[in-house]
């Protein structure tokens, strides 16, 4: 009787153990656990890449270290702010005026001036697997010819987001940015490889910065004669600025 009582305890034991395991968390569910649940009004396009290597990057240790006193809600406003007026110069029939901003007023203000132009590059990859089929194309096959149209769709999410922005100073996607950041400081949590980039990929400033690069050309503004260098400093990419708080640098440039 004693044998069959330690028996059934011991068996007892290792049940309630067992119904205390869990699965390790994916990079998605952490950075969703701490997610607002306010619906989103710009929801980031799906999309994931099925085969990827790190490949090494160029970019310096020090590339990662923070070089703007902004706080992280600045240099995201400020990044999709830069990110939607680039979509602009591709597609200024789909651009929208922000005129009233509280929130970020400021920073507007003293935002750096625009020291590069975008252009349409004339081979844009529209296969399956591209960044640029997972728009919005209403159904249809995405090409050049009806790029716009999807372009105009994702525009006006951003824009929402933007005016949500400048009334409340978060979003939806804000969280997942600053959850992200989070992440990315906590040693080992991340790693350089193919989950940590589909990861990168649901914030909207990593996805815009990979669009935009897939369907343009960036190049740099000539001023004539040289720049005061005090000047120099108000010259900031604030893509670039939000990137590296996200230590994804190594992402980005090797996406390239």
């Amino acid at each position: 009787m004693r044998t069959n009582l330690s028996l059934i305890t011991i068996l007892t034991l290792l049940s309630s153990c067992g119904s205390y395991y869990k699965k390790p968390e994916s990079i998605e569910a952490k950075m969703a656990r701490y997610t607002s649940k306010d619906e989103s009004v710009n929801n980031v396009p799906d999309y994931t890449v099925s085969s990827y290597k790190y490949k090494g990057s160029r970019y310096p240790a020090s590339a990662d270290r923070e070089e703007v006193n902004e706080s992280n809600k600045s240099i995201y406003f400020l990044s999709l702010y830069e990110q939607y007026q680039s979509m602009a110069e591709l597609y200024p029939t789909n651009k929208k005026v922000i005129k009233y901003c509280p929130t970020f007023h400021q920073e507007i203000l003293k935002k750096s001036p625009r020291v590069s132009v975008y252009k349409l590059k004339n081979e844009i990859d529209f296969s399956k697997s591209s960044i640029v089929s997972s728009l919005d194309f209403d159904g249809q096959e995405a090409s050049k010819k009806n790029l716009s149209q999807a372009m105009s769709i994702y525009m006006d999410q951003t824009y929402a987001e933007l005016t949500q922005l400048c009334e409340s100073g978060v979003s939806s996607n804000y969280y997942i940015y600053e959850n992200f950041i989070t992440l990315a400081q906590k040693n080992g949590v991340l790693g350089k490889n193919q989950d940590s980039l589909n990861a990168l990929f649901k914030t909207t400033v990593f996805f815009n910065d990979a669009l935009i690069s897939s369907i343009s050309d960036k190049e740099k503004i000539r001023t004539r004669g040289r720049s005061i260098a005090s000047t120099k400093k108000l010259e900031v990419d604030y893509t670039q600025e939000a990137i590296r708080r996200l230590r994804a640098t190594w992402a980005q440039e090797s996406l390239k």
